[in-house]
């Protein structure tokens, strides 16, 4: 069985996996090789179909959890291609970097591109997994005004993710900015404690103000 199953991994993946690096796959494309490997799995041939045993998505699972580790082609696919847009972040002086920024965002951050006129299906493709990539990031604030409270990780402290307090009306997707004060240099006392739970506004004091002299990162 285990030889099997890292033959069934190794094919079945390789077909797809540069494909994969640089186009959103349609989901019943994903979906119909999956029955393929399903079918495949559990010995059903044209004309006879053995019973499936174990859900795929079981399958899927770490070893550890009752699976065989093999891979979701969805979620697959949206890592790839996380992966390509991460290259834009981390190696703006990157020849790819330069030439999706003159062609597709030329007076902005990759973080903030749309998706312009006539695109690509790559930069289409790259461009749906942003927000993949963006939920998996921690960032270091800077002076981009760019990282939002509430979506994204920006709080330091172990084992925080994101904020979990209720965004409160009309500050659903306010940046982080609006608990500075600019002037002061400083954290808006009064602000972070309206909009935050006491937990956080904690979390928040104990982090020093940012410089302002660098751009907003990623890591």
């Amino acid at each position: 069985m285990g030889v099997m199953a890292r033959n069934l991994r190794e094919t079945s993946q390789a077909i797809s996996s540069y494909a994969m690096q640089y186009f959103r796959l349609l989901f019943t494309w994903c979906h119909n090789l999956e029955s393929m490997r399903a079918n495949f799995w559990w010995g059903s041939k044209e004309g006879k179909r053995k019973t499936h045993w174990v859900l795929w998505s079981r399958l899927c699972l770490s070893k550890e959890e009752g699976g065989l580790w093999f891979r979701s082609l969805v979620h697959m696919n949206s890592t790839l291609l996380a992966k390509q847009a991460w290259i834009l972040v981390e190696d703006p002086e990157s020849t790819l970097a330069k030439a999706y920024k003159a062609r597709y965002f030329p007076d902005t951050g990759f973080w903030d591109a749309s998706i312009g006129y006539s695109p690509s299906f790559t930069w289409r493709s790259i461009l749906q997994s942003r927000e993949v990539l963006r939920r998996g990031c921690r960032w270091i604030l800077g002076d981009e005004n760019t990282i939002r409270i509430w979506q994204d990780t920006w709080v330091q402290g172990e084992s925080v993710e994101k904020l979990i307090s209720p965004a409160m009306l009309g500050f659903e997707h306010a940046q982080v900015v609006v608990l500075m004060d600019i002037e002061g240099k400083r954290w808006d006392v009064d602000v972070v404690r309206s909009l935050l739970l006491p937990c956080e506004t904690e979390l928040v004091f104990k982090m020093p103000f940012p410089t302002l002299d660098y751009p907003d990162r990623a890591i």
